[in-house]
């Protein structure tokens, strides 16, 4: 079944680091111009079925099935349907976009000829999913960080060692229970290798780094200015305790959750 949310923050959302803000796995898209300061939010888009043209600066990309392109809020660009165009999407909002978008090295647009259009429109349905199940603005945060920063490793042109995929997959599923023996396998080699290099490369445990990562994403929602609830956040992050949690949480930043929030 196709499923299809738009605009669905109410004007008062005050904002995380990253935000939700419209998604659909299946769009009957019309031609679209976007004039410079009227796109206010940023977009990645992808094409399910049809053809179209998509207009950025003085360049011209055809649009196919498979094709997808990114643009920043604000960027003038045009895309028109030549025929059954259909695309899937995901729109968002925030402050610590830029930032992202640094790390990447992308700055307002950024266009492939082929994706695995199954996977992304996975990745949607399952953000959709949890909006209407749940609406856990931070679960919703944490979905929509996972599917950008999949689609900008794409641009990555240097070969990935085997650790390298392995650290990608922690940072993308830093919030799901994770096993040495299944980073073992990404990684295609012993639990004790694993652990041996990792430590070697990056100075600490593998779990350490999961831990810090859980953290550092906690402090960003705590510190985004919502009122939270400490037990919603450390179950976002990934964390099946929250006592431990609120434990981990001051031995790293010295202050307890509820310094930042509410329970």
């Amino acid at each position: 079944m196709h499923k299809l949310t738009l605009n669905v923050f109410p004007e008062n959302f005050k904002p995380l680091p990253i935000i939700f803000h419209s998604a659909s796995a299946y769009f009957k898209q019309a031609t679209a111009d976007y004039k410079p300061g009227a796109q206010d939010f940023y977009q990645i888009l992808m094409i399910v079925e049809g053809a179209g043209t998509l207009y950025y600066q003085n360049e011209t990309y055809k649009l196919k099935k498979g094709s997808a392109f990114f643009t920043a809020m604000n960027v003038p660009s045009k895309y028109v349907n030549e025929g059954g165009l259909v695309t899937a999407f995901l729109t968002i909002i925030g402050d610590g976009i830029p930032q992202m978008l640094e790390y990447f090295g992308c700055k307002d647009f950024l266009f492939y000829d082929s994706v695995n259009i199954d996977h992304y429109i996975s990745l949607i349905n399952q953000i959709i999913d949890e909006y209407y199940e749940r609406k856990c603005e931070s679960t919703l945060s944490a979905l929509s960080y996972t599917f950008y920063t999949t689609f900008f490793e794409h641009r990555n042109e240097t070969p990935l060692t085997s650790l390298d995929k392995t650290v990608l997959y922690i940072e993308k599923n830093f919030a799901e229970k994770l096993t040495l023996d299944e980073l073992a396998e990404i990684n295609q080699t012993s639990v004790s290798k694993l652990c041996h290099d990792f430590k070697t490369q990056y100075g600490c445990t593998v779990f350490q780094h999961i831990l810090d990562l859980r953290l550092k994403y906690a402090y960003n929602l705590l510190n985004s200015g919502r009122n939270f609830k400490i037990k919603d956040v450390s179950i976002a992050c990934g964390f099946d305790d929250t006592s431990y949690f609120c434990r981990a949480y001051k031995n790293k930043f010295g202050v307890t959750p509820s310094k930042k929030s509410s329970t």
